[in-house]
C-alpha cells in the first residue's frame, strides 16, 4: 500500500518538495518494497516446508 501511495498520491511528483525530500521518498519506497519482497520469499519458503517442520 505504501508503494502504491508513493506513486499515485502525487508525493513523488510534487514540485514543492526539495530534492532531499524526494530522494528520501524514493529510499523509503525502495526499502518498503525490499521488505515486501523478502516477506513473500520467506512465506513461500515456509509454505514449501509444510506444517510438520514449522
Amino acid at each position: 500500500m505504501s508503494i502504491a501511495s508513493g506513486f499515485f498520491d502525487g508525493g513523488l511528483g510534487n514540485t514543492r518538495l526539495t530534492g532531499w525530500l524526494s530522494a528520501y521518498q524514493v529510499v523509503l519506497l525502495t526499502v518498503t518494497g525490499g521488505v515486501g519482497v523478502f516477506a513473500v520469499l520467506r512465506a513461500r519458503q515456509l509454505l514449501a516446508r509444510g506444517p510438520a517442520s514449522r
